[in-house]
């Protein structure tokens, strides 16, 4: 059986992505149309041609894959759904695949509208339609905020994008400077306090890993950080790090002395200063800094500073 799938993939994501391998697991060979034409919607953000070679490089080393390049303005098409248009559109996808329409076919799709009208012109094919609700993410979503879906992206179109600089990575170097020296710090001062080794090790895992969440939503980095550990016994201490939680416990006292204790640049620095520099950097009327400063009363209870 040949499994069909196609899209015009501005950008192809893991919706996409999904269907494809789905398609790959129930059938001998999958055909990948990839349509559009040169001045399409994706025009300004992935262009067609490019398309079709960014999905050449993510699925082309797949023996059972055949990839094949559909130009709506070769075939006249006006961007109607009609059947007549679905008529001509899928004869141009068999001729460039080479598959007999009348062989055993199966289509998958997220639109159940697409379906509808294939159905009328190959009954006897057999046809799957994605539950939307299990794939919260669209490309229209993607091309309206890039850098917050871009961890959705295929990896073909990902890099493309990166080296574009349509995206980039939010945990930049000095972020990267800041999370190693905090990790650091929290494995000291967790032995400086005489816990053993094993504790400290995860004090160091606990700073490694509580900015993590940058690279997804800066806003809400220590919420995502902490659904990405999920069920980590010390996830709790990434979602409440810079704010006061309702119990102080030793692991979030030495996490945000670490933390604010080691500047955005990875360098040490003193409670005080550091809630200057968060004061240069947002303003003391900001939320930021308003909660800064009540860690900082409280770390100032536990911490003698030199």
């Amino acid at each position: 059986m040949v499994g069909i799938t196609f899209g015009c993939y501005i950008p192809m994501h893991t919706g996409h992505t999904s269907l494809i391998y789905k398609a790959l697991a129930e059938n001998d060979e999958v055909v990948i149309g990839v349509c559009g034409f040169d001045n399409d919607r994706g025009k300004d953000f992935i262009p067609f041609r490019t398309r079709y070679e960014l999905v050449k490089q993510e699925f082309g080393g797949f023996d059972r894959v055949k990839i094949v390049l559909i130009d709506d303005s070769k075939l006249f098409l006006d961007g109607t759904f009609t059947l007549e248009n679905w008529r001509v559109w899928c004869n141009e996808l068999f001729d460039q695949a080479g598959i007999d329409p009348n062989s055993e076919c199966k289509w998958y799709m997220g639109e159940p509208s697409y379906e509808e009208k294939i159905k009328q012109l190959y009954p006897n094919h057999k046809f799957y339609v994605a539950d939307r609700n299990d794939i919260p993410i669209s490309g229209t979503m993607i091309r309206k905020n890039p850098l917050k879906y871009r961890h959705l992206l295929a990896l073909s179109f990902y890099k493309y994008c990166e080296e574009k600089g349509i995206i980039r990575s939010m945990i930049t170097e000095d972020r990267l400077h800041h999370i190693i020296g905090v990790a650091r710090k929290a494995y000291k001062t967790a032995k400086d306090l005489d816990y053993d080794e094993q504790f400290a090790r995860s004090m160091f895992a606990l700073g490694w890993n509580h900015d993590m969440g940058y690279e997804f939503d800066p806003e809400h980095h220590e919420k995502v950080g902490a659904e990405i550990l999920n069920g980590w016994k010390y996830s709790e201490f990434i979602e409440n790090h810079g704010t006061i939680p309702p119990t102080v416990t030793n692991e979030w006292l030495i996490l945000n002395y670490a933390d604010m204790t080691v500047s955005p640049t990875g360098e040490d620095t003193t409670l005080d200063d550091r809630l200057k520099e968060i004061a240069q950097r947002y303003g003391k009327d900001h939320k930021w800094y308003k909660l800064s400063e009540d860690v900082v009363n409280i770390l100032k209870l536990h911490f003698k500073e030199a």
